[in-house]
């Protein structure tokens, strides 16, 4: 999978889970996200951030997520193929 298509699908679940498993008063509820993720996650202002941002701020986190978490993908190679077979095994 391209490095793009697995940013914007890394996206999507971050902010699914944020918005149905986060609330700023209590934390999680569920799983917490993937290292990747939440690495993503905060280079774009913090979970807390992205559950509260207006529209037009998550215009530019999304911009900001998308830009981190390829860039951890890409630095990350070996911690990320010890996680998929650990996933697939």
């Amino acid at each position: 999978m391209a490095f793009e298509d697995e940013a914007e699908i890394a996206w999507s679940e971050t902010m699914m889970s944020i918005l149905r498993q986060y609330n700023p008063d209590t934390g999680w509820c569920g799983e917490q996200l993937l290292p990747d993720a939440e690495a993503a996650a905060q280079a774009a202002g913090g979970v807390r951030f992205l559950w509260g941002a207006s529209h037009w701020e998550l215009a530019w986190a999304k911009q900001k997520f998308l830009r981190a978490y390829r860039d951890e993908i890409q630095i990350q190679p070996a911690r990320r193929s010890g996680r998929d077979e650990i996933a697939s095994g």
